[in-house]
């Protein structure tokens, strides 16, 4: 597995934009407050699961050399949220507000998110994302 906070390329701008464009077009009622954190917005649109298995075709590969994820969900930060669980995960932003990133503790710790790239995030390190990322998260 990669390093905490690691990006790993994924080579998948041309279907990010494909879901970025389709999420853009779901209703507002689409996102509901995520149960574990009223920061994140959960999306629940009806035909998500239809729309994430070209990502997950082209991503899940390149992440996971061994076993096979069987999570996922797609999150909103509403403001700088915290994210990491008990599970080492992959976070794929999908959109992207100018200078956003994801950091451990100080801004020294910092790492700018880049279209087209997971973040790795180890288990028990959690790790803050900037306001205004819609992304999705994939873990075992």
């Amino acid at each position: 597995m990669p390093q905490h906070l690691e990006q790993v390329n994924i080579d998948a701008l041309d279907i990010l934009d494909t879901l970025s464009s389709w999420l853009d077009n779901i209703k507002k009622d689409d996102y509901v407050l995520a149960n574990a954190d009223p920061i994140l917005e959960k999306c629940i649109a009806k035909d998500l699961g239809k729309e994430i298995i070209p990502l997950w075709s082209k991503a899940v590969p390149k992440l996971y050399a061994i076993s096979t994820p069987k999570r996922w969900v797609i999150y909103r930060s509403m403001a700088m949220a915290k994210v990491g669980t008990l599970r080492d995960q992959f976070i794929i932003p999908i959109q992207i507000p100018d200078s956003a990133c994801i950091f451990v503790g100080s801004s020294s710790n910092l790492v700018t998110l880049t279209r087209g790239f997971a973040i790795f995030c180890a288990s028990g390190i959690p790790a803050f994302l900037s306001a205004g990322v819609v992304f999705l998260v994939i873990c075992e």
